[in-house]
């Protein structure tokens, strides 16, 4: 398969030597928060969010599979799609995408392996069209993003695996990343990077949930992608073909001793009982690799949500591109970060067997 060229500017963040990365300043900041009980709208698991172009919340209910469209008071505007096979239903919703400027919702179902499309209008969902998507051979979508007439499909293969991480022999796998045709056909593969840490579960290996992970952003036409073993990102402006990477220096990375193993046995005693090696590979390891469980970007903004491994309150990283000012935002725990609207970040948190989604306005912090 044809690979296109891609220009690669380095840019490295920070001091005055082009060979040193920017330092960490940790200046915390105050912000407001607003807690909204989103059970009242009968959204019980909250598994994704996602903002339309006015502002609106997208809100998907693992528990139901239904898209739900909310305002920041807290009302619920419309809602779409259930449980099942036909049009506008859905039996496990992977990723949902935005297109700010038309109100466009790329749902992808991954066990289904359709692409539901449908436009945000008037505070109503309405349903455009429903793909189901080709048969991609030894590649297995992992997302899918608008981009012009087409889109750009993210893939892995799960039957080749890569042994090296840092030189340490670590299975992972890769993430390709394709243009789509307007038919979600396959084209040419623009980027292949490094994926997921993987671990043996029985027979097959699946991905380490304390490993190394990827993560990728995007807005078109700009994907930014880290891994998340260290405080790299890269920023492709695909219409520029034009590649810039934001380095600086690393953050401590959570020891692992006693104290911590017992504390996730009792807090994920689930997914131990699902992947009985994870306490082996956690007394194998002196630290965890994985910095942050996600980034998102907002114009000259990454934040970054950095991993809590306690029931203390845990942090956001606000760094500024242009100024290589680093910022540091305290959240509640079990606090995830989701998605950036005009200022403010949102996000689902957990609490007492309840899901909230929580705004932060960053409204006097955005500089």
């Amino acid at each position: 398969m044809k690979w296109l060229n891609i220009s690669l500017l380095i840019f490295i963040c920070g001091c005055n030597n082009s060979n040193s990365n920017s330092t960490i300043e940790f200046t915390e900041i105050e912000t407001n928060f607003n807690k909204l009980t989103v059970s009242e709208l009968g959204i019980d698991v909250i598994n994704k969010i996602a903002i339309d172009s006015s502002g609106n919340v997208i809100i998907v209910n693992s528990l139901d599979w239904s898209l739900n469209l909310i305002d920041e008071k807290n009302n619920l505007l419309d809602t779409f799609g259930r449980i099942g096979n036909g049009p506008g239903e859905f039996s496990l919703i992977n990723s949902v995408s935005v297109d700010k400027k038309t109100n466009e919702l790329l749902v992808f179902d991954t066990r289904s392996k359709r692409v539901t499309i449908c436009k945000i209008d008037e505070e109503k969902f309405k349903l455009t069209d429903t793909f189901t998507l080709p048969n991609y051979e030894n590649l297995s979508m992992a997302d899918i993003m608008r981009f012009k007439d087409g889109y750009i499909g993210v893939f892995v293969s799960f039957s080749e695996y890569v042994t090296s991480i840092n030189n340490k022999e670590t299975p992972i796998n890769n993430f390709y990343f394709h243009y789509l045709d307007k038919n979600f056909e396959i084209g040419d593969r623009f980027l292949e990077v490094s994926g997921h840490e993987l671990i043996k579960n029985n027979t097959d290996y699946i991905d380490n949930p304390f490993g190394r992970r990827t993560y990728w952003y995007w807005t078109e036409p700009i994907l930014y992608y880290s891994s998340s073993d260290s405080l790299t990102f890269s920023r492709l402006d695909l219409e520029k073909q034009i590649t810039q990477v934001f380095s600086y220096d690393s953050l401590s990375k959570t020891k692992i001793d006693k104290e911590l193993i017992a504390y996730l046995l009792k807090e994920k005693e689930s997914l131990f009982r699902f992947i009985p090696k994870l306490n082996d590979y956690l007394e194998s390891k002196s630290e965890i690799e994985s910095y942050f469980y996600t980034f998102i970007t907002d114009k000259k903004f990454i934040y970054i949500g950095l991993n809590n491994y306690s029931n203390d309150e845990g942090s956001i990283l606000q760094y500024n591109t242009e100024t290589n000012r680093m910022k540091l935002i305290s959240i509640p725990a079990n606090f995830y970060l989701q998605d950036v609207f005009k200022n403010k970040l949102f996000g689902i948190l957990k609490d007492s067997n309840e899901d909230f989604l929580l705004i932060l306005n960053m409204e006097n912090n955005y500089s």
